[in-house]
């Protein structure tokens, strides 16, 4: 993939996604975590900033669990549209992983690099488990997938969205609805 013009915006296209649709799946996947971490109480969601920023919030009102929320800042992309090198952490971790049952949260998953470097960060310092749920797997059939998510809000065949937290070259993340995007 080339880099975006960097003076073309992007445009929003297709929805994807509606709202409600979206407040629909976020209920129905805060009853499977709430079924699967019942027992691990306390347990601490870490949501994956800036992305996961909205869905982590939402997915937070339905748990029903005692839980601790943490976010963590890593970075792959930064404002071109590949990946430039492996992701890095660049906000640390606001709790000692020792010991705790986690569920990590993500806004998409595309090759699993990122969900795939938490996951072995974490459980490297110590964590008991370590799960996670994102809210759109953007290429589920690709074979260099280097981690899966338990749970998955939607799937897309989309290469670029934007909307409910996700942005594109940081904008839109304020849209309640999911959009392709149309010019990258």
């Amino acid at each position: 993939m080339n880099r975006p013009s960097e003076n073309r915006a992007p445009i929003l296209g297709q929805v994807l996604f509606q709202e409600s649709e979206i407040k629909y799946r976020v209920v129905q996947l805060a009853e499977e975590i709430n079924a699967d971490f019942c027992t691990k109480n306390p347990f601490v969601m870490v949501g994956v900033l800036k992305g996961a920023s909205f869905f982590t919030a939402d997915l937070a009102r339905h748990i029903t669990s005692p839980l601790k929320l943490s976010f963590v800042t890593v970075s792959s992309y930064g404002q071109l549209t590949v990946s430039t090198s492996g992701p890095r952490l660049l906000q640390a971790l606001d709790f000692n992983p020792e010991g705790c049952d986690v569920l990590l949260v993500e806004d998409l998953i595309d090759t699993g690099k990122t969900l795939n470097f938490l996951h072995d960060m974490l459980l490297e310092r110590g964590a008991s488990s370590v799960e996670s749920c994102v809210l759109l797997d953007l290429k589920k059939d690709i074979s260099y997938r280097h981690y899966i998510p338990k749970y998955i809000g939607f799937e897309t065949d989309a290469n670029w969205v934007s909307g409910y937290g996700i942005d594109c070259k940081e904008m839109y993340r304020n849209v309640p609805s999911i959009h392709r995007i149309e010019n990258i």
